[in-house]
């Protein structure tokens, strides 16, 4: 592995990491330092807001020596890559309507210094009910974090100009509330786009209600993955949103362009296994929604379902050590160190462990086949044309399999695994190119386009174009609200500096929009 790949696999590892929530990454240690010295933390913002920009600064001073007066986007980047087509538009040098700045997001790392941690904020983490939460208005550190966020604005405005839009992905508006309210009262447009909406009738209700109860939904526009999912924004939107969108799931444009290369340097190590099969682990309490339940049942897990797929799965490997084993996790939670000590004991090596930080989209491409439970993950999978099967035995009587699973049983979509002894059969005639185990039939991939369509809406590889249609449009409006708020600015005073030429934290100099 080059150096370059290092760096890589290190900086990605580490933005997993203080994503998920559950890990006091060395970032985050920093910072805390640097408070503890009394420091500026938006000095840490800036030098990465300049290394990524230089190209986007140059754009902006050409145009302005020229006399336009683009749009100013901030955007935040994603793990999942799904405003990366979208940015290319935008950063197009004949686009001269715009400028997009990427903003690195360590105000995320930032707002957990101030707050100290997300545990006493009870965000993201199941156990806490209500599942959302929301500091009061007179809490120090609130007050803090906002000072901070305006200081920051105020820097990056004195370099770019005033703000636009600032466009951000998942869970945005509930990790950075006081980010959005801030940005809002300087005049700046927020836009979400918020992935994942694969819910359960069960989950979509219950999440609606409780962000309704929180008040987090604030940004200007929201963009919902499907209609199951714009549901939920619907019922919770706050007054300051203007618009609830299905728009779909960007990142699934990448299944249409990718280019099937699979040059990572780990592919090169795997290709000499005959066949690959991906198995997508999860925790024993994952995608139940025991949020919703202050007083867990015992029986409300998935104990016996992951003991006896992983038992299979490691008898598997064992037998057929000409056959890689992926061992995915998604989540933190679902690394089973039990399990992989057993493969070590054991002496297995064709069973690899990978975390998230791996991307489990082009891993699934790569397999050959993909054995998953209730995850985003096996509608993913359904963009191929290889074998998908979906374990599903051990269920609990106390859950709802009509309002508490995804409808995959049912979907036709994929092959439904009723036992611990059907899985190890299936496997063992798979390995021996069982052609009914190995192919997918007509039937079954025209069920995947339907599951699709429910699940991620109209997924064609063109939905970055036309999330930046829908952009250019809101844009629009935008200048011309500008316009207007700028001729009634200059009638009723010449006196008092317009909020083009500084941004302002007056609410009389606020642009609505």
């Amino acid at each position: 592995m080059t150096l370059k790949q290092r760096l890589k696999k290190l900086v990605s590892d580490g933005v997993y990491g203080f994503v998920d929530q559950y890990v006091v990454t060395k970032e985050v240690r920093l910072l805390r330092f640097l408070k503890f010295l009394h420091l500026d933390l938006w000095l840490f913002s800036l030098p990465w807001f300049l290394i990524n920009n230089v190209r986007n600064l140059k754009k902006l001073i050409r145009l302005k020596k020229k006399g336009a007066q683009p749009t100013i986007i901030f955007w935040q980047p994603e793990i999942d890559g799904r405003f990366e087509r979208v940015r290319k538009m935008g950063e197009d040098p004949d686009n001269e309507d715009s400028v997009w700045f990427k903003f690195y997001p360590s105000v995320v790392a930032i707002e957990r210094v101030y707050f100290d941690s997300f545990h006493r904020r009870k965000l993201g983490r199941y156990e806490d009910v209500p599942y959302f939460y929301v500091q009061h208005d007179n809490d120090a550190n609130r007050g803090r974090y906002r000072a901070f966020l305006n200081k920051l604005f105020d820097t990056l405005e004195s370099i770019v100009g005033p703000i636009d839009f600032y466009l951000a992905g998942s869970q945005h508006d509930i990790h950075i509330v006081e980010m959005v309210e801030v940005g809002q009262k300087r005049g700046i447009s927020f836009l979400i786009n918020d992935r994942e909406g694969i819910y359960t009738t069960f989950t979509r209700n219950f999440v609606a209600e409780q962000i309704k109860r929180s008040g987090l939904v604030k940004s200007h526009y929201v963009f919902a993955a499907n209609h199951n999912h714009a549901f939920t924004f619907e019922v919770s939107r706050q007054p300051s949103v203007r618009s609830v969108e299905v728009i779909g799931e960007l990142d699934t444009d990448y299944f249409f362009h990718f280019n099937h290369q699979f040059d990572r340097p780990e592919y090169q190590e795997w290709n000499h296994y005959r066949k690959k099969m991906v198995f997508l682990t999860f925790g024993t309490n994952n995608y139940i929604e025991p949020y919703a339940f202050p007083n867990l049942p015992p029986d409300m897990n998935w104990v016996k379902l992951l003991a006896e797929s992983e038992d299979v799965v490691l008898n598997f490997a064992k037998e057929h050590n000409d056959i890689a084993v992926f061992y995915k996790m998604g989540h933190y939670e679902d690394l089973n160190h039990q399990f992989l000590n057993r493969c070590k004991v054991l002496g297995i090596t064709n069973i690899i462990p990978l975390g998230r930080a791996f991307p489990c989209s082009e891993l699934m491409m790569y397999a050959d086949l993909t054995v998953g439970f209730l995850t985003t993950a096996m509608y993913e999978a359904m963009f191929g044309k290889k074998p998908l099967w979906y374990t599903h035995w051990s269920i609990p009587e106390c859950v709802d399999q009509d309002t508490m699973m995804l409808p995959l049983k049912e979907s036709g979509a994929c092959r439904t695994l009723y036992s611990a002894e059907q899985f190890k059969n299936d496997l063992h005639h798979w390995a021996k190119d069982d052609p009914a185990l190995n192919t997918v039939s007509k039937e079954e991939l025209e069920a995947r386009a339907k599951s699709l369509d429910w699940a991620f809406h109209r997924p064609d590889g063109k939905l970055s174009e036309h999330f930046f249609q829908r952009l250019q449009t809101i844009f629009e409006i935008r200048k011309e609200q500008k316009k207007k708020c700028h001729t009634e600015h200059k009638r009723h005073s010449t006196e008092k500096p317009s909020i083009l030429d500084k941004g302002n934290d007056s609410p009389n100099s606020t642009i609505h929009l």
